[in-house]
Order: structure tokens, then sequence, then C-alpha cells
């Protein structure tokens, strides 16, 4: 620290961006998936529960992609330096999502989702699709908009002051049940 920087305010560690891409089926959200597999060969898989990362591995298993993914509770900025990350679901909880994509000092993260998606029913994910459908949204078409994104933080924000305290689970499905009464 230089003798002018004594007074200064510490800049805040540098928010990765979060491209939020959300389509109305789980469908849409795989074939997005491949695709953007396709524009970043060498990006990194990453789920939040380990339904989904099972169920993930073996989507890529069929579509003959021999790719490992990963739990984000299990990796460690290293592994992860210098890559593209690709997260499969959103965590429910805000505070623990920001935290971990803080510490991944990326510049770009994707975030992948569908409205047929547990996080999603909590919010009128079948209304939405109603209303993407009315506006001629195809079914393959991903949704992204920083609106989109600061939503989705809002609804996390919201669903995180009802827990009270956390339980693990193996499905998000799962953390719903045993999380939000």
């Amino acid at each position: 620290m230089g003798l002018f920087n004594f007074f200064s305010r510490k800049e805040a560690s540098a928010k990765p961006a979060v491209t939020d891409r959300i389509w109305m089926h789980e469908a849409g959200k795989i074939n997005g998936c491949m695709q953007l597999l396709q524009q970043f060969p060498q990006a990194v898989l990453l789920a939040w529960f380990p339904e989904s990362q099972l169920r993930w591995q073996s989507v890529l298993e069929q579509t003959g992609i021999s790719r490992q993914v990963m739990l984000a509770r299990s990796t460690s900025a290293l592994q992860l330096a210098n890559k593209t990350i690709i997260l499969l679901e959103h965590y429910p909880i805000a505070s623990k999502e920001e935290t971990f994509l803080q510490s991944l000092q990326q510049q770009e993260i994707y975030v992948l989702g569908s409205l047929d998606e547990p996080i999603f029913s909590q919010f009128g994910g079948e209304r939405i699709i109603d209303m993407m459908r009315r506006m001629g949204i195809r079914e393959d078409e991903p949704v992204q908009h920083k609106l989109i994104t600061q939503s989705l933080q809002n609804a996390q924000r919201k669903l995180e002051k009802k827990v009270t305290m956390e339980q693990t689970s193996h499905s998000m499905k799962e953390w719903f049940v045993k999380n939000i009464k």
C-alpha cells in the first residue's frame, strides 16, 4: 500500500458477470447447454446437487460427450481458474451462490435454467411459460437479460429469508421440501 493509498477505500472484489439463460423446459436447456459446449469446448460444468450431477452426467453420456460434471461445493477456484464456467442450476439461497461465484474470480459465468425446475415453480414458472408462448417465444429459445438475473437474485433472497436453518439435500426438489415449509 503506497502512502497515497492509505486513506482511500478498499476496492470491493469484482463480481463476475453472470449470464442467465432460461428456457421454458429442460429439453431446451439441454440443447442450449450442448450449444454452449460447442462454443466453449473446455468449459467446466457444475451442478449444486448430486441428483443434478448424476442426471447431467447421464445426458452427456447419451449424447456421446465425455465430460465430467462437478459438484460446485466440491470445487476450488484453482480447479476452475481461467476456464469458462457453466452452472447447470441456481442454488436456492442467494448468499451461498454469490459467495461461491465471487470466489471463482471469473470474468463471466453462465447459469442455465428451465421454468419447470423447482426454484421457478416457487415463483409461477407455469404462468411465465404461458406468457412466453403468447409472446411467440419458441421452446428452444432462451430468455436472457440483466433484469431476469436481478429478478432471480431477488427471488433467491426472498427464499433465503424463509429458511431458518438450512438442511442439506440430494436434489433441489428435496431441498425445497426440507427447507421451505
